[in-house]
């Protein structure tokens, strides 16, 4: 059996974060761990001294004055009738109140009302009940001691396979219970999973609060019964020097509880190739999990704990259950990755394809282009753009982007840096030109070894998207149906198309036009809306399979360029990417820099 003194977990208070459990609680938080026990087999198992309850607590009798109501039916319980009080009013028998906290232990321990089962004889918990079916004695448990219980209920398992039921015979099921009172000894014996539950429950109120988290947050309980108890203060009095020799423990013990525990959770857990990702899952969520997913959770809090306290007592970190001493996540990951929540899980994020980024920001300057190149990609690729991983962003108009165009080279290289392209569409009005190329000269912020962007991601138009994309009489038939009732010709296109940009287009060639003729103004949604139309319809009755206009082919490029983006998962990768010249312009990468090509993919 374990050596550690049961006591010291009630002299010290260490019950905070992880309260006792009654027997329906513990078989409770049992079954939810896919551990099938029940009160019974944890009797049985007393009985044959293969596993106690850590304490065990006798209510005092007492006699309670009620208060009979509604007619008799029922009643209220209004006091209790103190010692030599003299009482003539209706009463009942009752039990008195116990919890674990010092008003109760010291008092019930030197009553003889508090004890563990170890140190008294088995008795039949039919025993613990009165004859009206009240508990009058109660058996409580740890949480941690449930790693025991899984090994004992493992040992004594037996299977009969029933396809081999004609070979039975009373000498081969006698062979079976042959030594059963010997293999019931050795499982008596000390055992490491004892050590760890009562070393578990001694720290718990100093680090199961790091078990409870996300790796960003943690969870700290504070019971109303202990309102006055403080975690912070009681972390900054820890003394783990002190309490390993309370304990009676050495630190080579701790370490050799941790690496139990740690194997004993991988052993368990199926999720165990996904334990990276878990760790960053919320506790409500993981709360969730079934079975032995479930009781994986224990296990890791435990061996999480242990791990905590060796490192406080040495200095040293034992890996984690999913490294070992000869191999680190961070020689997959990078040095200090996992040290960086943040960045770790990004990481994760991208190995598991759940990182909800965009692979490709298409920056436009309308409300018109922000419908209509979503709009194309469904209709002639069959291609989604937040499927792609395609997001749109909206300037609102290109003075917006002259105004703002630092911010937007900020935008750009921002996103490049975290490995999404931004490419950006403009008419050929104002200063786009030269924002263009002021863009393409401009060095990134985070490297002076990268531009911010390069020259195929900021296309500007010849003219405009309507002029360069569309015939005359498209433009005329899409104003035309915008109008209310006004014919424009394609003569009206033509000398739009010839004005633009001079300095008699004040109005914005075709846009002035429509003014002119209507007297409002045209609305660049609904006649980028009608184009788009009469593009598809025009490439579905002419059967064509390849892209045919500037749009087509930029949008082509644009869906190819957001499918090979795919996400680094490891620091590594993520460097290459930056010096591949993919983000930005960059002096020519090695093939050993970048595998022989301009970019490089994960897995």
């Amino acid at each position: 059996m374990s050596s550690i003194d049961p006591y010291y977990l009630l002299d010290n208070g260490r019950h905070i974060q992880c309260p006792f459990l009654n027997v329906s609680s513990f078989v409770t938080f049992c079954k939810n761990r896919g551990l099938d026990t029940s009160r019974e087999q944890l009797e049985r198992f007393e009985k044959l001294g293969l596993f106690h309850p850590l304490f065990r607590v006798e209510y005092p009798p007492l006699r309670e004055k009620i208060e009979y109501v509604d007619e008799g039916r029922g009643y209220n319980i209004i006091g209790t009738v103190e010692e030599c009080e003299d009482w003539s009013g209706d009463s009942r028998d009752g039990y008195g109140w116990f919890e674990f906290s010092d008003r109760f232990v010291q008092p019930f321990r030197q009553a003889g009302l508090l004890w563990a089962p170890l140190e008294r004889p088995f008795s039949p918990w039919d025993e613990f009940v009165d004859k009206d079916g009240h508990t009058r004695i109660e058996s409580f448990y740890s949480i941690f001691q449930i790693l025991d219980l899984r090994r004992i209920i493992d040992r004594l398992a037996v299977e009969l396979r029933l396809e081999w039921a004609d070979t039975w015979d009373a000498d081969v099921l006698k062979n079976m219970v042959v030594g059963y009172d010997a293999y019931l000894a050795s499982l008596r014996d000390r055992r490491i999973e004892q050590d760890v539950a009562f070393v578990c429950q001694a720290i718990s109120d100093r680090y199961f609060p790091h078990t409870q988290s996300d790796r960003r947050s943690i969870r700290i309980s504070y019971p109303t019964r202990h309102d006055d108890w403080d975690w912070a203060e009681f972390r900054r009095k820890w003394d783990p020097k002190g309490e390993i020799a309370r304990l009676g423990m050495s630190v080579d013990g701790i370490k050799r509880l941790a690496e139990h525990a740690a194997h004993r959770a991988s052993t368990v857990d199926p999720l165990e190739s996904w334990y990276g990702l878990v760790t960053f899952v919320s506790i409500t969520k993981k709360e969730k999990l079934k079975g032995e997913a479930q009781l994986a959770q224990s296990l890791y809090a435990a061996e999480k704990m242990l791990r905590l306290f060796y490192q406080d007592l040495t200095g040293v970190e034992l890996p984690p259950p999913d490294e070992s001493a000869n191999w680190k996540k961070d020689s997959r990951y990078g040095d200090g990755v996992t040290a960086n929540p943040q960045m770790y899980l990004e990481f994760l994020a991208n190995e598991y394809h759940l990182n909800p980024r965009p692979r490709l920001i298409l920056v436009v300057e309308g409300d018109g282009e922000e419908d209509l190149f979503p709009t194309l990609a469904e209709r002639l690729f069959g291609a989604s753009f937040p499927t792609l991983g395609i997001e749109v962003s909206n300037l609102r108009g290109i003075g917006n982007f002259g105004g703002k165009r630092d911010l937007l080279r900020a935008f750009i290289d921002d996103h490049h840096h975290r490995n999404t392209i931004v490419f950006v569409v403009l008419d050929n009005e104002g200063q786009a030109r030269k924002a263009r190329s002021k863009l393409l000269r401009a060095t990134s912020h985070y490297t002076s070894d990268r531009k911010v962007t390069t020259d195929d991601y900021v296309h500007v138009w010849d003219r405009c998207v309507e002029l360069d994309n569309f015939t005359d009489e498209e433009i005329a038939l899409a104003l035309s149906m915008q109008s209310g009732g006004c014919k424009f010709q394609c003569e009206d296109i033509k000398t739009a198309r010839e004005r633009f940009g001079t300095k008699e287009d004040k109005g914005g060639g075709f846009q002035r036009l429509f003014r002119e003729m209507t007297g409002r103004n045209l609305g660049k949604r609904d006649l980028l809306q009608a184009l788009s139309n009469m593009l598809v319809k025009n490439a579905i009755d002419s059967e064509r399979t390849a892209p045919a206009r500037p749009i087509e082919k930029l949008l082509e490029r644009i869906i190819g360029l957001a499918a090979m983006n795919q996400r680094p998962q490891a620091l590594d990768t993520w460097l290459k990417n930056q010096r591949s010249g993919y983000f930005g312009s960059v002096a020519p990468p090695s093939k050993e820099e970048t595998g022989g090509g301009n970019f490089v993919i994960d897995g």
